[in-house]
């Protein structure tokens, strides 16, 4: 499947990569995503998942996910929907949970913008729910998305 690879991860908490056979692994714990030494272009996939609600600055951070991925990288981005159903019905806070940390909760259309708007192209778009539910309705979205490749770049 990873074919012998290196899996490279970064986390703020020291944890998050699994051990798999026969695949070479290394993990950077830094307090920042943005202190890191990670070079230009350095990744072909970065899993983001549960983490752009709880930041005061989302957008440099997606503008240093596209720094670090390569051409055609994939970026998996995982998120609470603000406008699920079970917030449109109240059985979760519409607002942000400030006391846990969030900042801000996101529709499906902000997250696809914001992706677009930093050089990403949408790919797939996935509910991610304990019950089977149109995926605008659902309460966690989870997106793929390709790092955009310039036209000054080489194929």
């Amino acid at each position: 499947f990873l074919g012998g690879g290196m899996i490279k991860g970064i986390s703020l908490v020291g944890k998050g990569i699994a051990k798999v056979p026969g695949v070479e692994t290394a993990l950077s714990v830094t307090k920042s995503l943005f202190s890191t030494a990670t070079k230009n272009k350095e990744f072909d996939a970065v899993i983001f998942s549960g983490v752009i609600q709880y930041l005061k600055n989302y957008e440099k951070s997606i503008m240093e996910i596209n720094r670090i991925l390569k051409s055609n990288g994939k970026l998996i981005l995982a998120t609470v929907n603000r406008e699920s159903l079970f917030r449109k019905l109240g059985i979760i806070k519409k607002e942000p949970k400030k006391e846990a940390g969030e900042h801000r909760i996101f529709s499906k259309r902000e997250i696809k913008d914001l992706l677009e708007r930093y050089g990403f192209q949408i790919k797939k778009v996935k509910g991610a729910d304990f019950i089977t539910m149109p995926k605008d309705l659902s309460s966690n979205l989870l997106f793929v998305a390709l790092k955009a490749k310039k036209s000054s770049e080489e194929t």
